[in-house]
């Protein structure tokens, strides 16, 4: 039987959707930064990781348009001064550098999967999950020298300012990409069948459900990440940062006894919940402790729901044999 495919997005649709989601998580990451270039995490890099996996770079006007609006709004908001000029060579060196290495990065993702995928084993979403990790690490960390790079040449940034800026810039991304690309991609798979290829068999499509243990799991979770940032504020140690990692014990509890999109809803939340707390006390200090914090929640929370798939699909292919 046929199957009648999903109607695709204009290519006007595609970049207007991709400008007005970049510029939007753009505006929210800089809620959380005290310089144009430094933030707790960083949204907007899985937007265009998605947009270059999913359309390649028929979305790049819209990343372009993003980035040079915002580029504008940055020099306003952080009062520098630029000229028009100035500011428009700066965000044409950006657009090239940080298009190029994501749409780079998005092929390789791409072709991986489809090489991989032509296996269809039943541990292709652990696998999956595995390489999607590793691709976001090397696309990141380019990115962020590429970027750097970047802001030296236009000499909008000292030599002695690279090393410190270069992590800042690579975890904050990594935070930013390893929790919204995901769930992106999750998003466009319940409209798109062909987006599911990059899942691998993780359906995000919530499944009728008793809200009241949700409910209860989503109380703890929130709870014990208030009473943890709550002890941060009286102090800027280490040690008490730390605790942070206390609230992926009720996170995971979410993804081992829920379905993957209460799992990734919970995560989203959690993640946007943790760096807008840290900003508006002050505790960035400890920036890089709540961005590791992030970092792991997320890998935790994406391998869990990859191995409940695998242990689904190995479990329907034995009952399948019998």
């Amino acid at each position: 039987m046929d199957v009648q495919k999903a109607q695709q997005p204009s290519w006007l649709a595609q970049n207007t959707l991709v400008a007005v989601l970049w510029g939007s998580l753009w505006a929210l990451s800089m809620l959380m930064s005290a310089a144009p270039y430094d933030s707790v995490w960083f949204p907007a890099a899985g937007i265009t990781l998605v947009a270059m996996l999913l359309f390649g770079l028929r979305a790049a006007p819209g990343i372009a348009v993003a980035i040079i609006a915002t580029t504008f709004l940055a020099d306003l908001v952080f009062g520098g001064n630029g000229s028009v000029k100035s500011l428009l060579t700066d965000a044409g060196f950006f657009i090239v550098s940080h298009i190029g290495v994501f749409w780079l990065y998005a092929v390789l993702l791409r072709v991986s999967v489809h090489r991989y995928m032509l296996l269809e084993s039943e541990d292709s979403p652990i696998t999956l999950t595995i390489i999607f990790t590793f691709v976001v690490l090397l696309c990141v960390f380019t990115a962020a020298w590429m970027g750097i790079e970047v802001l030296t040449y236009t000499r909008m940034l000292s030599g002695e300012e690279q090393q410190t800026l270069f992590w800042s810039w690579a975890i904050g991304d990594i935070a930013g990409l390893m929790v919204v690309a995901p769930i992106c991609l999750g998003i466009a798979g319940v409209g798109y069948p062909t987006v599911r290829t990059y899942l691998a068999g993780m359906s995000f499509q919530d499944h009728p459900v008793d809200k009241g243990p949700i409910l209860t799991k989503a109380s703890v979770a929130l709870v014990t990440l208030i009473v943890v940032l709550s002890i941060n504020t009286f102090s800027s140690n280490p040690g008490v940062a730390a605790l942070v990692f206390v609230v992926l014990i009720p996170l995971l509890w979410i993804v081992l006894t829920e379905s993957p999109a209460i799992a990734a809803t919970t995560l989203g939340v959690l993640t946007l919940l943790m760096t807008l707390f840290v900003d508006s006390v002050g505790l960035i200090d400890n920036e890089l402790i709540y961005q590791s914090a992030i970092i792991i929640m997320a890998i935790t929370t994406w391998l869990i729901i990859a191995l409940r798939t695998a242990a689904i699909r190995t479990e329907a292919i034995r009952i399948e044999a019998l």
